[in-house]
């Protein structure tokens, strides 16, 4: 996580919670941090900049926003279109393509592609997110790709 990505409901005014376990163990584990660092952090679908650690606990982060300024990265002009892959490759795409900074995602159903994926439950937009939000982090972007399904590959030409 090269970016902590806070969700617009975790910020209020110039303060921010986190409270999900897995931001929580990567600032612990990984960052090491400690009262009084100083995090980048970015607003979902807005600025970033840098924030100062107030409190770290197993149940909750506190940071006190600081220069929340800084513009994301503009959006590369791609479009990637994909016949819709194995669930389990469709994870880690979806995260390396954000991380990228690809903006735009389509995924089809093409003649190879098993009709049973469909019905994967990582097709849920709360999963699909998810694999968004890692891949944001990564890239240090704040801006959330737009991905369409679409099952079917002729209405997706015309």
């Amino acid at each position: 996580m090269n970016l902590i990505l806070l969700d617009p409901s975790e910020v209020d005014g110039h303060h921010a919670r986190i409270t999900d376990a897995r931001r929580l163990t990567h600032l612990h584990e990984v960052h090491r941090a400690n009262e009084g660092d100083r995090l980048t952090v970015g607003i979902q679908s807005g600025a970033m900049g840098k924030a100062t650690l107030t409190e770290l606990n197993t149940t909750q982060a506190l940071f006190a926003l600081e220069d929340i300024n800084e513009p994301p990265p503009p959006a590369l002009p791609v479009h990637l279109v994909l016949a819709l892959p194995r669930p389990r490759m469709l994870a880690r795409t979806l995260e390396h393509v954000t991380a990228l900074g690809v903006k735009d995602i389509t995924l089809l159903h093409t003649k190879r592609v098993e009709k049973s994926y469909w019905q994967s439950p990582e097709l849920r937009p709360e999963k699909i997110h998810q694999h968004l939000i890692l891949g944001l982090e990564q890239a240090r972007d704040t801006q959330l790709p737009n991905v369409t399904l679409c099952k079917g590959f002729r209405p997706f030409m015309e």
